[in-house]
């Protein structure tokens, strides 16, 4: 019987703690979130905050920036192209959405805080536009303020060589 427990408790322990251990060892340093604004996640959307401090925000990136800017009511979203890292043609992007704040970025696929322009040498990025938080604070819906500008954003990526983002169901 307590054989089955060590081993449940290790279960637990070995798929929860490497995660926590990241979140506060990476995601947690930097100047786009503070703990203030962790904080303040936490408080107002529970689930949501549970997202981005685990990889559930990997994939996410359109949703969970331009959320956590209405979340925190402060912060730009920029739609870059950046270069697929993990694709064979060297010459492709892909369309990013990064959250600003500060002159620093969160990004959702490594869950790490950078500065914006080391973040754009890193990945070769390329921005279509930022869009300050005052831009879509009006929106209810972050779909209906996407739509005012997918036209020119498809444009530039046709002439930037840039894949789109495909569309996803809401993560939470």
């Amino acid at each position: 019987m307590q054989n089955k427990k060590r081993t449940k408790l290790r279960a637990i322990f070995q798929r929860y703690f490497p995660g926590k251990l990241y979140y506060w060892l990476f995601t947690k340093r930097g100047k786009a979130l503070s703990k203030k604004d962790f904080a303040k996640i936490k408080s107002i959307d529970k689930d949501f905050y549970q997202v981005i401090s685990s990889r559930r925000c990997t994939g996410y990136c359109y949703f969970v920036c331009q959320y956590m800017a209405q979340l925190l009511k402060k912060g730009s979203v920029a739609y870059i192209a950046k270069k697929d890292l993990l694709s064979t043609d060297k010459t492709s992007y892909r369309i990013h959405v990064l959250y600003i704040n500060n002159d620093w970025v969160f990004d959702t696929i490594t869950r790490r805080q950078y500065p914006f322009d080391k973040f754009l040498k890193m990945c070769d990025g390329k921005i279509f536009r930022c869009f300050s938080y005052s831009d879509f604070k009006d929106y209810d819906n972050i779909d209906d303020f996407y739509s005012t500008f997918k036209d020119e954003l498809t444009r530039w990526c046709n002439d930037n060589n840039c894949e789109m983002f495909a569309q996803r169901e809401v993560l939470i």
